[in-house]
């Protein structure tokens, strides 16, 4: 067998008319004259007729395949294809092209061929609906030789999700009058399925019209199967099931070219098993198979787990054995959430601690793991793999059992992140976490008409950042509700407190995460919380960020709802870095917009952000909505928000976050005074 190559289509069909080949391969996308294009012209000649033509296409969309049919290809390819398997294609059409070109020359000859490649023939003539049948056709059919059979019959044994495909290919070549081959399912009696080749030609009266139909079907069931195991081991590791080294890095450099697109990031994680080789030598290579299998197991059942953080992402990771005793992870993650990698490595070292009962006695192993993170550590999937394995190789050389980012910073990131974590848990279980309150100011009274309720914490660490930095970690180690529980009660609480000694108590204002929002509970909770606290829900404030309620539109429609009926007032946080959209505004059972501080930093000085802020207030007042506008931090943001007609302001131009006594001392008592005005 010979093979000659054109650049482009011009040569293609030039080379074909001096070559006169058995078999043709055109890639759709060529220069000068696309493969779609070349098809046509050869189809257009005699000599070309039968041919077949293999159309090669990175496009696997139906319309891509329906060109490629009308312009008499026999069949298409889509890359990137495995070359064992294309090999094998090639070998079936180069066969069934000579069975073809029997069956044309004499009956005789096709008869034979039938017998040798197990081929059925078949006739079906379009007037009465009648289709005759060799006894082998029958056979594969599942039904006795001479059965009656028309084309409702024969539609009905064909699998239904292949039935239109089947009839695209029949149609279009009686359009164009040709031959068509296709491969469909079919279902015999009982239910088994069978792989057909299924091959024919529309013949045509003096008036051009299509009178029948006739050509073969041949059960490719054991051929397909074999292509499959063979595509199968090109790309999974036969022992474990897992993607092999190949597959994962094919599977990797799709995930970054996603990640580029969605802006996320994809992390390597390499892992060997630590003296894996004194294991197989003590005990034998099938108990070191057996426990290479199990590893396998334990990483698919290991790597992500109901504690973990919600991502999207999830459906993208990948486990594959990479080396005798290596095994390769790849995760997408965020910005925000690249310190759980950490996590899993850590949930990953675990369950590999745990022994394994292996040919009769416990096995005690461990493994090193390194991890590089992509944009980060390397560009590119060769890179990022060799990296992920650099680092592993430093674990081992450092004493094994443990994980290593490739880089520094963001190993010494994970470990800080790990760290107020932990920190964060203990003061949750110990109840150390306090609650401050940052007072609201009412812009045309001057008066404290409502408190931010802030989750404060004494711990070391956690004392440098933020409430939100607080919630954050929170949502990512699994105990936001716990955190959003002890909040909420301990602003209830204080304000019943100052009810009891006689203030006239501010609205309170705590801020749900959006996993809190999303919890099927919440409605309970905050009415038993009220009752038990025995505050009036007027006297409630939560704030909800606007992905919160977009998440499930109805759904947050229906808890809203359900707040506002108890009496809670709701309040859309941060808005405008969000969806920020009228339509939803509209809907939604809310009182108040709070404008994110991020509009507010430069005011009055930035004439971008003064024109949105001035369009925020204007679309909430045509809403009837009240706005508040957070992070006032000097005199002249908030004149220029009260000119602006703003109804409330909070930031350090009113007041930082200050403890309970403060606050009233301040704000509630009979001296209260507030020095911005």
């Amino acid at each position: 067998m010979s093979v000659v190559e054109a650049e482009d289509g011009d040569e293609a069909v030039a080379l074909a008319r001096n070559a006169h080949p058995d078999l043709i391969l055109l890639d759709i996308n060529m220069p000068r004259l696309n493969g779609v294009a070349a098809c046509v012209q050869l189809r257009a000649e005699d000599e070309f007729r039968d041919v077949p033509v293999v159309m090669v296409t990175s496009m696997d969309d139906l319309d891509t395949i329906k060109q490629a049919y009308d312009a008499g290809a026999t069949d298409f390819i889509v890359k990137p294809f495995n070359r064992t398997v294309l090999a094998q294609r090639v070998r079936h059409l180069l066969r069934a092209a000579k069975a073809f070109e029997a069956l044309r020359e004499s009956q005789a000859q096709l008869e034979q061929a039938q017998r040798l490649a197990q081929l059925g023939h078949w006739q079906w003539e379009l007037g009465s609906d009648a289709i005759g049948c060799s006894d082998e056709a029958y056979r594969l059919f599942g039904v006795e030789p001479g059965f009656a059979l028309n084309s409702k019959l024969v539609e009905a044994a064909v699998h239904r999700d292949d039935l239109s495909r089947l009839k695209e290919s029949v149609s279009a070549a009686i359009k164009a009058k040709r031959p068509y081959l296709v491969e469909h399912r079919i279902v015999r009696p009982g239910g088994q399925q069978r792989i057909i080749e299924h091959r024919g030609e529309p013949s045509f009266d003096a008036q051009g019209r299509a009178v029948r139909l006739f050509g073969t079907i041949r059960d490719i069931t054991a051929q397909k199967e074999a292509e499959e195991r063979i595509r199968y081991l090109a790309h999974y590791d036969a022992l474990t099931s897992l993607p092999n080294r190949a597959m994962v890095r094919e599977r990797l450099a799709a995930a970054l070219n996603k990640a580029v697109k969605y802006d996320v990031l994809v992390a390597v994680m390499s892992l060997d098993l630590d003296r894996f080789k004194r294991i197989n030598d003590s005990l034998g290579h099938v108990v070191g198979d057996e426990l290479l299998n199990e590893v396998g197991r334990r990483l698919r059942e290991t790597v992500r787990s109901e504690g973990d953080a919600p991502s999207p992402q999830r459906e993208a990771d990948i486990i594959g054995r990479v080396g005798e005793d290596g095994f390769a992870l790849v995760l997408r993650t965020t910005r925000e959430q690249v310190h759980e990698l950490a996590k899993v490595a850590n949930r990953v070292l675990a369950s590999i601690r745990q022994p394994f009962r292996l040919g009769g006695q416990e096995v005690f192993p461990s493994a090193s793991i390194g991890i590089a993170v992509f944009p980060y550590d390397a560009e590119d999937a060769d890179t990022l793999m060799k990296n992920a394995d650099a680092a592993m190789y430093h674990v081992k050389q450092s004493g094994r059992d443990a994980y290593q980012f490739y880089s520094k910073s963001m190993n010494a990131s994970a470990v800080q992140k790990l760290s107020l974590e932990s920190e964060l848990k203990r003061a949750i279980e110990r109840r150390e976490l306090t609650v401050a309150y940052q007072p609201k100011l009412d812009l045309r009274s001057g008066r404290i008409v409502g408190a931010e309720a802030l989750v404060r914490s004494p711990a070391r660490e956690l004392a440098a950042v933020g409430p939100a930095q607080i919630v954050a970690l929170a949502e990512e180690a699994g105990m936001i509700h716990e955190l959003g529980g002890f909040v909420l009660r301990s602003a209830l609480t204080q304000a019943r407190a100052w009810q009891t000694q006689g203030y006239a108590v501010p609205k309170m204002s705590v801020n749900l995460s959006p996993l809190q929002f999303r919890k099927s509970d919440l409605v309970r909770m905050v009415s038993s919380t009220l009752q038990d606290v025995g505050l009036n829900a007027s006297c409630l404030e939560l704030e909800i960020t606007e992905s919160a309620v977009m998440y499930n539109e109805t759904q947050a429609i229906a808890v809203m709802n359900a707040l506002r009926a108890l009496g809670v007032s709701l309040a859309i946080d941060d808005f405008g870095v969000g969806y920020s959209s009228l339509g939803y505004l509209a809907r939604f059972p809310i009182h108040c917009l709070k404008i994110d501080r991020s509009f507010i930093r430069d005011l009055p000085d930035d004439q971008e952000q003064a024109i949105v802020t001035r369009g925020i207030i204007s679309m909430a007042h045509g809403l009837e909505l009240i706005t508040v506008a957070e992070g006032v931090d000097s005199a002249a943001q908030m004149d220029f928000l009260r000119h602006h007609g703003c109804e409330q302001a909070q930031g350090y131009a009113v007041s930082p976050p200050l403890q309970a006594e403060e606050f009233a001392q301040q704000f509630l008592g009979a001296t209260a005074r507030v020095a911005a005005l």
